[in-house]
């Protein structure tokens, strides 16, 4: 954008962030962690990825859900991570 406040710039946006559907990393459950970071760290790094969220109306909110008390498929989502670092060049 050229030309036009920086204000008015900033404002289009938050209203374009506001409006696109997204979904975050909320719970991190640590199975087995024998790296140097703490699993605060990790669960932190985790909440920056950005996910596709391409069907995220189609996931209630847990505060909302009607079929269970916690979490569960209609409005939850499970991702497994499995990492292994066998030498010493950085993971790709």
């Amino acid at each position: 954008m050229e030309g036009v406040d920086l204000s008015f710039a900033n404002s289009l946006r938050r209203t374009l962030l506001a409006e696109v559907p997204t979904m975050a990393i909320d719970l991190v459950e640590v199975q087995a962690n024998t790296s140097s970071l703490a699993d605060e760290f990790i669960a932190h790094r985790l909440g920056l990825i950005p996910l596709n969220s391409k069907n995220v109306d189609d996931v209630s909110y847990t505060r909302d859900c009607e079929y269970c008390e916690q979490y569960c498929e209609h409005c939850s989502v499970t991702l497994d991570l499995h990492a292994r670092c066998t030498g010493d060049e950085i993971m790709k």
